[in-house]
């Protein structure tokens, strides 16, 4: 029934490969590779009716050398030559698929395992793993790890093998892959009998068995059977040594050429002491193009010699099984294998290394250019932070100006009135009574004098800037802004306008920052806002006013330089 479908699929892919034009060539690959788990030998006949020459894409045929490559070892056919699944390697290099590149690789290697190129093989492996890794293919994974692990278990890299196949278990236990989680365990009884560990290996492959359940597999339960053999002949019990190795035969297709088989019957036999027997099927062995298995038979029958007394016979078989061990040890590719690992996997972490090293670059240019668009931004929010205060300032500078000079037309006014009633007392001598009223309206108008200049310097532009310098010193300890020289004698100007200070300066004479000092000193401002106007310390100011009061020969006092400076201009106010 079976090959009657596979020769239906066949026609009818035939008459479509004839009709069809060049645009669904992918479309039947497509429909291939849906058959290839399943149906690997259908997907095989498809793939076969297909010239790779008509092929309209390089895609296209380089999807079909990998599928091809897929189908064969599906259908477990030799493969020793590379040329063909090379052309999928290099396009899926070129474009960069991961997921086709893992595949590409993993078959790669398959074809150098066919070919006894062992540590080839292994280098494509690991290849493939690191690729498969990065898109999380996990079915893939289990596959690679399963090839890769027999090509360890082969060379006697038991410990790797083990490792390696107990990642394969997991992922079939994940996957619920029962073929791949009872080989997986199958390969590790292997390994736990080249190790004399008996009783876990019978555990693994009993459990193989019990996995498997129903499911025919014959190739794998024919291997399961062979190794519980040969794990019954080396603890002794012949009985389920023949049992067993009788199970292997059952299982296979071609029961002349089961070499295998026959080594281990005719092993069985020998421990149980049928000698006639036991040389029958070993004997058979000898076909066998495997130096193993050679080895292997013609020790067995060097011993059945030398039972049977057979001296010459048992010499004879001895050199041969000598020879056969010698070639069986040239072919040995364990160091090259070791050698080879050790070689791709210091490549894959010197690829890991160049590309952390390229995202380091990467990511630092980046930071580099994040950061100077962040300075740039914040360097044009300052410049407009600035250019917004710039422009607050000079329409408060003008707001004050405007202030300033309603407030000085209006202190002139008020200064006028003064005079005239300076002048009406003066005209008033005889009239005592008249002259104390006007000298009392007099004392009035100085005082309104007075607050009209105190209003007026807080106007002046100059004073808001001493304000700033000040409340600067407050937030953050320092102001930038500073008053200039021209500043300085607007701020005397309108401070000391009878010349008071400026004669004390000449009078005691004092420095220019000792001036300065005096007219800070008529701002009402305390000790350390003084020090802040002209960025100086406490303890500065402190010696400044002390050495300004001995200069005037008086003795230091907190205050009294402002109280001295206040009574000189209230002296020539009434001296007027």
């Amino acid at each position: 029934m079976k090959k009657q479908t596979i020769i239906l699929i066949s026609i009818l892919i035939v008459l479509l490969v004839a009709c069809t034009n060049r645009s669904n060539y992918h479309q039947i690959l497509i429909q291939a590779n849906s058959l290839m788990t399943a149906m690997p030998d259908s997907a095989l006949h498809i793939l076969q009716n297909i010239i790779p020459q008509q092929l309209p894409t390089q895609a296209d045929k380089a999807y079909y050398a990998l599928l091809f490559t897929q189908a064969q070892d599906k259908n477990f056919i030799l493969q020793t030559k590379d040329s063909l699944i090379r052309t999928a390697v290099q396009y899926y290099d070129s474009i960069k698929d991961e997921r086709m590149q893992a595949k590409a690789y993993y078959y790669w290697g398959c074809i150098y395992r066919d070919s006894n190129k062992q540590s080839a093989a292994i280098e494509k492996y690991l290849t493939a793993i690191s690729l498969a890794l990065k898109i999380n293919d996990e079915p893939l994974l289990g596959r690679i790890y399963n090839s890769m692990g027999y090509l360890y278990y082969l060379q006697g890299l038991y410990d790797r093998a083990d490792s390696i196949y107990l990642k394969t278990e997991q992922i079939g236990i994940q996957l619920k892959d029962t073929s791949l989680w009872a080989e997986s365990l199958l390969r590790q009884g292997n390994i736990k009998l080249n190790q004399q560990l008996y009783s876990q290996a019978e555990k693994n492959l009993q459990q193989a068995i019990h996995i498997l359940g129903d499911v025919k597999q014959n190739r794998m339960q024919s291997t399961i059977a062979a190794t519980l053999s040969s794990l019954y002949g080396k603890t002794g019990d012949g009985a389920k040594a023949i049992q067993y190795a009788k199970q292997t035969i059952k299982f296979q297709k071609d029961t002349t050429h089961c070499y295998r088989a026959f080594l281990l019957l005719g092993d069985a036999y020998f421990k149980m002491g049928q000698y006639d027997s036991a040389n029958i099927y070993i004997n058979k062995v000898l076909l066998s193009p495997s130096y193993a298995d050679k080895a292997s038979a013609y020790m067995r029958l060097a011993d059945i010699a030398q039972i049977r007394g057979e001296i010459a016979q048992s010499l004879e078989m001895e050199k041969l099984y000598s020879a056969y061990k010698d070639s069986l040890s040239k072919t040995s590719q364990r160091d090259k294998v070791i050698e080879t690992e050790k070689q791709v996997l210091i490549k894959q972490q010197k690829i890991q290394y160049e590309h952390f090293l390229s995202q380091y670059r990467y990511y630092i240019f980046l930071l580099i250019i994040i950061s100077i668009l962040l300075l740039y931004i914040l360097q044009r929010r300052y410049q407009q932070r600035i250019h917004r205060q710039n422009q607050e300032r000079i329409q408060s500078e003008k707001v004050l100006n405007q202030q300033y000079s309603l407030l000085k037309e209006e202190l002139k006014q008020k200064e006028g009135q003064i005079a005239n009633l300076q002048n009406e007392i003066t005209q008033n001598l005889t009239n005592e009574e008249h002259r104390r009223v006007l000298h009392k309206e007099l004392v009035e108008m100085n005082k309104q004098r007075v607050a009209l200049a105190r209003e007026a310097l807080e106007h002046l532009d100059v004073y808001a800037k001493v304000q700033r310098i000040i409340n600067d010193y407050k937030v953050k300890d320092y102001s930038k802004e500073s008053l200039s020289k021209e500043e300085w004698l607007k701020l005397i100007a309108e401070i000391d306008k009878d010349g008071i200070i400026t004669q004390l300066g000449i009078r005691y004479n004092l420095s220019e920052n000792e001036v300065h000092l005096c007219c800070l000193s008529l701002m009402n401002l305390s000790l350390i806002d003084k020090a802040r106007a002209m960025h100086y310390k406490r303890t500065t100011i402190y010696r400044k006013e002390k050495d300004i009061l001995e200069k005037m020969g008086e003795n230091y006092q907190a205050g009294k330089l402002e109280v001295l400076l206040k009574k000189y201009i209230k002296e020539a106010v009434f001296s007027e």
